[in-house]
C-alpha cells in the first residue's frame, strides 16, 4: 500500500496490465479514459475518477493515471481499479493521509532534511557564550543558532 497527500493531484503507475487470454502478455495499446477508472473511498461505491485526464502508456504494460484534489479528498483507504477489454483487471490500493503528516513523513516541508542536517552538518561552538551555529550543507549558510542560558538549576537552549 502506497501514501497519498490528501487533496493533492497526482499521477501513479499502474499495471501491468496484461492479455485476458494469455495472462502474460503486456497490453500497451489500451485506450483507458477517465470513466474506466474507478475509485473506492473507505470501502464505499465505486464512482468514476473525478480527474479528466486518460491513462498513457508508458513501457510493458504501465500505465499512468491521473488523480486530481478531488480523487484524493478522502482520508483513508483508497482503491483505484480499472477493468478494460482485453486485459486483466489491475488495481491498486492507497492509503490518503493528511497533508501535514505526508509532509512530515516524506520530506516535502524541508523540516526532515532541516533536522537530518543539524545532526550531520557543520556546527561551531562559541567557548565564552556557549552559542552553537548550525550549517547548511555548504559549511558557510547558517540554518539555526542555538544560545545557552542559564539559572541556578538549568541551563535552555534556545534556537534563533
Amino acid at each position: 500500500m502506497e501514501f497519498l497527500r490528501q487533496s493533492t493531484s497526482v499521477t501513479k503507475k499502474m499495471g501491468p496490465f496484461v492479455d485476458d487470454s494469455d495472462g502474460k502478455t503486456a497490453e500497451t495499446g489500451l485506450t483507458i479514459s477517465e470513466s474506466d477508472v474507478r475509485l473506492s473511498k473507505n470501502g464505499g461505491d465505486f464512482v468514476g475518477k473525478n480527474d479528466s485526464g486518460s491513462a498513457t502508456h508508458d513501457e510493458s504494460g504501465y500505465y499512468a493515471v491521473g488523480l486530481n484534489a478531488t480523487d484524493t479528498n478522502t482520508l483513508g483507504s483508497l482503491l483505484v481499479t480499472v477493468h478494460e477489454s482485453g486485459a486483466l483487471p489491475v488495481w491498486q490500493d492507497f492509503m490518503v493521509i493528511p497533508a501535514h503528516i505526508y509532509d512530515w513523513l516524506f520530506g516535502s516541508s524541508g523540516l526532515y532534511e532541516k533536522a537530518a542536517k543539524l545532526l550531520v552538518n557543520k556546527a561551531v561552538q562559541t567557548k565564552s557564550t556557549g552559542s552553537v551555529v548550525y550549517y547548511d550543507d555548504d559549511g558557510v549558510t547558517p540554518l539555526v543558532t542555538v544560545t545557552p542560558t542559564e539559572d541556578s538549576t538549568t541551563i535552555t537552549r534556545t534556537p534563533s
